[in-house]
């Protein structure tokens, strides 16, 4: 009886330890993808980032974990930034040895998905700074485009075309195209909602090697 006690004593401490490094070890994987993720893209704050799968150890000696979340704020490349970014990154392939040392420079996905988020807000700081004086909001559906200086208001049509978002308005005085940023190569963005304050673009990412933009 005593001995038994003894070995599930022991066999909790061994179990217990192994879990502990395996949170340990996801942690560390964890941060250095976020880095990795900040630096590429030039972020003010490192990502949220979280693997999924348990074992992550066992995971990451096989090769893959099933999936990376990360969410990241004020994303964004040259004309056109997001308030929210979220991708989910299926059947990742990290490089161990650049985990070890605290960088995830080179990651192999089996494909992904997102959206990126932006607020009525946001658009219309774009705007005035394409040289259009007005602002736009999100309200049940629908867009709403309102000249500074004007009590008018109108309906407005924002669309997805290509890699551009584009209003336009009876208020505005022609359509303005606003190009999308490559936040990571193979990245694609495939649908445009209207939600309550705030435009959602549905993005979907190929198979291949996640990779940030240089520059």
């Amino acid at each position: 009886m005593r001995r038994s006690i003894i070995v599930l004593i022991v066999v909790g401490i061994i179990v217990t330890a192994a879990v502990l490094v395996d949170i340990f070890a996801k942690g560390m994987a964890e941060r250095a993808v976020a880095t990795s993720v900040q630096e590429g893209l030039d972020l003010d704050e490192e990502p949220d980032v979280a693997i999924g799968g348990f074992p992550f150890i066992v995971n990451l000696l096989n090769g893959v974990v099933p999936e990376v979340s990360l969410d990241a704020e004020n994303v964004g490349r040259g004309r056109v930034r997001f308030d929210l970014v979220t991708l989910k990154l299926s059947n990742v392939r990290l490089d161990t040895s650049a985990l070890i040392s605290g960088e995830a420079e080179s990651i192999r996905i089996g494909g992904g998905r997102g959206r990126a988020v932006m607020s009525g807000a946001t658009l219309s700081r774009l705007l005035q700074r394409e040289g259009v004086d007005a602002t736009i909001e999100f309200i049940d559906g629908e867009v709403i485009v309102s000249p500074e200086g004007s009590l008018e208001q109108a309906s407005g049509d924002l669309s997805l075309e290509g890699r551009n978002l584009v209003l336009s308005s009876p208020l505005l005085p022609e359509s303005v195209s606003l190009p999308l940023p490559v936040i990571a190569e193979g990245l694609t963005y495939r649908a445009l909602e209207i939600g309550e304050g705030q435009a959602l673009l549905e993005v979907g990412l190929s198979a291949g090697e996640f990779r940030l933009p240089e520059g």
